[in-house]
């Protein structure tokens, strides 16, 4: 299944390229995905969309080297704490699904979950 996935950071005023190298912000997110039949989802990640979903946490891994702005990050769910050693725990964001009929501007809100995911972004 292909997937399409949305950081929605500048939607919150958050400019990615602007970002200095290791700082971070959460930001909303969305994924739309369709079934076998055109049918579509989406998953809100986001309390300005959904109150009862979580934002994705964008940090900026580097800089570019003709000062450019950022040009590397990793979109993750926010951490949830760290260990005694001082390692990061991982976390889970919670997304609301949304169902997206063929043919039909109705939506049914198929619940809130639990999602882990990482994606690496690169400009270059």
């Amino acid at each position: 299944m292909t997937a399409h996935v949305e950081d929605k950071c500048t939607q919150i005023f958050n400019d990615m390229i602007t970002m200095s190298a290791n700082q971070t912000f959460q930001c909303p997110l969305i994924t739309h995905f369709f079934d076998s039949n055109g049918a579509e989802y989406r998953i809100y990640m986001g309390p300005n969309w959904e109150p009862e979903t979580t934002f994705a946490q964008v940090t900026c891994n580097a800089v570019a080297a003709d000062k450019s702005g950022c040009n590397d990050w990793y979109v993750d769910p926010i951490i949830a704490g760290y260990d005694a050693s001082g390692n990061p725990i991982p976390g889970a964001s919670i997304g609301r699904l949304v169902y997206f009929p063929k043919h039909s501007t109705a939506t049914t809100n198929e619940g809130d979950y639990h999602f882990r995911f990482h994606f690496h972004l690169t400009r270059p």
